[in-house]
């Protein structure tokens, strides 16, 4: 794509306009098309087209033109977030703008049937409440604050799919980031949740903390410390978990999960235990009881070398 088609649509995304180019001599296909008005722009490679409305902007069509000749400076606002996210390219994308006291998550929709896309923008839209930064033909990618009830509204908007539509579409949520750098960490933990789903197709929302000790062992297994373990690290479970409650975690394990002798053998009561496992289950989410929850709390304090 040259970079006047590039203009044209980061114009026509951010202004609504109309706008069209086409390269000399195939100017058929935007001829007559709703009434349209012929705009000559004054170069031999090629004619631009817009409604009457569209002309006020010709001249900045022209400045972002001449700005410099590198055909790759200006992308679709889309395509510029997608390469920033995976890496590609550098340019930090100025909208949305991210709020420095707010938490946010990227939520991917993937593999949707093309022509269901309508009805799914028209309810995303309704729903997620968020800023879509990627529009392909079968991916959506959102940017949503990271909000209280975030991953009930997304598992309504996952059962509204599949109930009144018959439209089982994988949702991918991300970790937590604060700031716009920090995005590509999140996004690189959706890449990672896909890949752990590529042979099955997932029943409800993926999100990042449900999976995060099988994405990390993976990571560790591939003999890399890459963005698995930097959002485990922004998490701040290591800097939060005090001694008491290092130790509660470590003879619970030790123990089975038996609350009676992990009772005993920290010589304190069996409700003094449960308060402490209640604290940690409401300041970190796991809930010291459950096996897994244990193990995934463990395994993430092994990372750093706390128990």
């Amino acid at each position: 794509m040259f970079r006047a088609e590039q203009i044209v649509q980061t114009l026509n995304q951010t202004l609504n306009t109309t706008l069209k180019v086409a390269l000399k001599p195939g100017l058929n296909s935007c001829d007559n098309v709703e009434n349209h008005m012929r705009l000559i722009f004054e170069s031999s490679a090629f004619n631009l087209y817009g409604d009457e409305k569209d002309v006020a902007y010709l001249a900045l069509f022209k400045a972002l033109l001449t700005l410099d000749s590198n055909e790759s400076s200006i992308l679709p606002l889309d395509q510029a977030w997608i390469e920033f996210l995976s890496g590609t390219h550098s340019t930090l994308p100025k909208t949305p703008s991210l709020q420095p006291d707010k938490k946010y998550r990227l939520c991917k929709l993937s593999a949707f049937d093309p022509d269901f896309k309508g009805e799914l923008l028209q309810l995303a839209n309704e729903l997620l409440q968020g800023e879509r930064l990627y529009n392909s033909t079968i991916d959506l990618i959102y940017l949503l604050e990271d909000q209280s009830g975030l991953l009930e509204t997304l598992s309504a908007f996952y059962e509204t799919l599949a109930l009144d539509f018959n439209q089982n579409i994988p949702i991918y949520i991300s970790s937590k980031a604060t700031s716009s750098a920090e995005l590509v960490t999140a996004y690189s933990t959706i890449i990672a949740l896909e890949e752990m789903f590529v042979s099955k197709t997932p029943q409800g929302p993926v999100d990042f903390e449900t999976h995060m000790c099988n994405l990390l062992l993976n990571e560790w297994l591939s003999r890399e410390q890459g963005g698995i373990y930097k959002a485990i690290e922004k998490l701040g479970i290591s800097a939060a978990i005090d001694e008491e409650a290092l130790k509660t975690i470590e003879m619970l394990f030790k123990l089975n999960l038996n609350l009676s002798e992990t009772a005993r053998a920290l010589y304190i009561h069996r409700n003094t235990l449960i308060y402490r496992i209640e604290k940690i289950q409401k300041q970190f989410g796991f809930d010291l009881r459950s096996f897994d929850d244990c193990y995934r709390l463990k395994l993430l304090l092994k990372v750093n070398t706390l128990v």
